[in-house]
Parts: C-alpha cells; sequence; structure tokens
C-alpha cells in the first residue's frame, strides 16, 4: 500500500506540473525512475494515464479521473496540516472555501474577498479546489467551511445549498483559429477542433457528448486537463476549445474568443454556495454569505 502511494504521489506531480522531468527535479528523484514509476501504474491499473508529447504531458481520460481523485486527497492532507500547525486562534478568523470545476474564481477574488477582508481584517481565507462528488465529505469532516459551485443534488439534511445565479454556457476557442466572435458558436466549425475538458464534470461531458451524436460526430475530449487555470492556458495557446460558463472565463484570458451557444442540451448552469447546516455560524461566515449573495444580485441586475 505505502507503494502505491508513493507512484500516486510521482504520478500527481506529473500531472500537476505536465512533465516527468519537472516532477522529477521537485521530487528529487531521477526521470527514469518517475518513467518506470508510471509505466507500472498504467500496468496495474490496466489503462493509460498519460498522453506523452513532444513537450511535456497530458492526461488521458482515465488519467484526469485519477488526477482529480488524487488532488482532493493531498489539498485535503494540506489543508488538515495547516490548520494543525496554524497558531491556535478564534475560530472565526479562519475561513476554507471549496471551488468546483467551474466555480467563477473571478467573482471571489476579485470582488468578494476583498470586501469580506476590509470587514473582518484578521480573517484567513483559504481556496481548496474541490471535486462535486466530495461536496459532503469536505463539508461534514471539517476540510471546507463552505463550498462554492455548480448545483447538485444532494441527499443530505446536514448540507445547505444555497442557490445564487445562473449562468449561460460559452464555448472558449484560441483566437489563432480566427472564428468569427459577433455570431453564436457555429457546431461545423467547432466539431473539427480539439474538445478540451476538465476530469469527472460528467454533466458538461453529457451535454457536449448528446450535441455531438445528435450531430453525427464521435464524442472523443481530446484534452483533459486538470483544473481551470490549465484549461484557460491550453484555450489560448490554441490546443482546442472547451464549453464552460461565461462567469468561469471574468475576465477574458489574452488569446481567447468566447462564442455564445445556442445548441440544445446546453441549459444555463446554476451556482450554489454549500455549508453546513446545524451550528452557529460565527460573525465571518455570515459576512460572507451576505457579501456573496450582494455580488451576485449586482451581477445578475447588470446582466439584465
Amino acid at each position: 500500500m505505502l507503494e502505491d502511494l508513493n507512484a500516486y504521489h510521482i504520478f500527481y506531480e506529473v500531472a500537476r506540473r505536465k512533465s516527468m522531468s519537472a516532477a522529477s527535479q521537485q521530487l528529487g528523484i531521477t526521470p527514469v525512475t518517475v518513467t518506470r514509476t508510471i509505466q507500472g501504474l498504467e500496468k496495474n491499473l490496466g489503462r493509460p494515464l498519460l498522453i506523452r508529447m513532444n513537450r511535456g504531458v497530458a492526461l488521458t481520460e482515465e488519467g484526469g479521473i485519477l488526477y482529480d481523485r488524487i488532488k482532493f486527497t493531498f489539498d485535503s492532507l494540506a489543508a488538515a496540516e495547516e490548520r494543525i500547525l496554524r497558531p491556535p486562534s478564534p475560530r472565526d478568523s479562519q475561513l476554507t472555501i471549496g471551488l468546483t470545476s467551474y466555480a467563477p474564481r473571478g467573482l471571489l477574488l476579485e470582488s468578494c474577498l476583498p470586501k469580506l477582508r476590509s470587514r473582518c481584517p484578521d480573517l484567513q481565507v483559504s481556496l481548496l479546489n474541490v471535486s462535486k462528488i466530495d461536496i459532503v465529505d469536505a463539508i461534514l469532516n471539517g476540510v471546507c467551511d463552505f463550498v462554492f459551485g455548480a448545483l447538485v443534488n444532494i441527499d443530505s439534511h446536514r448540507i445547505t445549498n444555497l442557490p445564487l445565479f445562473s449562468d449561460r454556457i460559452v464555448a472558449a476557442v484560441g483566437a489563432r483559429y480566427g472564428l468569427p466572435q459577433e455570431k453564436p458558436a457555429d457546431f461545423d466549425a467547432l466539431r473539427d477542433i480539439p474538445l478540451i475538458s476538465l476530469p469527472l464534470d460528467r454533466d458538461m461531458a453529457l451535454r457536449a457528448s448528446m450535441l455531438y451524436r445528435n450531430n453525427g460526430a464521435p464524442y472523443r475530449p481530446a484534452v483533459i486537463v486538470p483544473d481551470m487555470a490549465c484549461l484557460a492556458e491550453a484555450v489560448a495557446a490554441g490546443h482546442g476549445y472547451a464549453f464552460l460558463p461565461s462567469s468561469a472565463l471574468t475576465p477574458t484570458p489574452p488569446g481567447v474568443i468566447v462564442l455564445d451557444t445556442d445548441f440544445p442540451y446546453f441549459d444555463d448552469i446554476i451556482f450554489s454556495l454549500y455549508f453546513q447546516a446545524d451550528g452557529p455560524l460565527g460573525t465571518a461566515k455570515e459576512h460572507f454569505i451576505r457579501i456573496l449573495e450582494e455580488e451576485t444580485a449586482d451581477r445578475e441586475r447588470r446582466s439584465e
């Protein structure tokens, strides 16, 4: 089991850095050891995990699923270590916010958190990536105080689900493809461009697969990337296009064109805030909920 954990750690570093050589330098082991470990892991699992490219590596669909689970585990361990090692302080001075795949980070970082820190200057805020399937565990186990992300069905009376706003699905594509920005995305123009996807995003994958099938094309995500930052980088670098909520691209990165979609199956997506239902919230948490509600209400008014 310990050997498996070490192999998963090596895979995590390779996937996170998109490079075997960078992972070997970070871990202080030889590139040969990294290569053999990944090959052994792929053999044990019976699935390819990485796509070897001229410059670095990319994740296969199976590799993306594995990375998503491992990343949550390591992030949870890091968050637990931070809380243990952090000097004792009042409960109300710490806040950990989990974000699912397409959660609009810009809304938090540029609008909500500055206001929260002005009202609670001693508050320490940490952000943590959380898979949608881990929302309940992350909250009930104390890994996160809140999780902010797309609406999901949660069968737990101990979790409060606070819907905040709806968002439309857009297509983000590299500017180098020269697609016109002033009209909705044309599927015929997109179908020959590689599709970029995030791991474990079953809702978006289902919508895309139905769109492809009904337009006579096979659904094959060509590139799996671990997180939103890598997705934006891959689109800007011209590696393909991605379907995602418009708020996930605010502000729009350089080199990216955002196209409206009017495809079937791509209904608006609803973002919610999840937190533990029982127990007092505390001043900082109440401030955060109030600020997030205010900011999302302003956002809805501006979009009308």
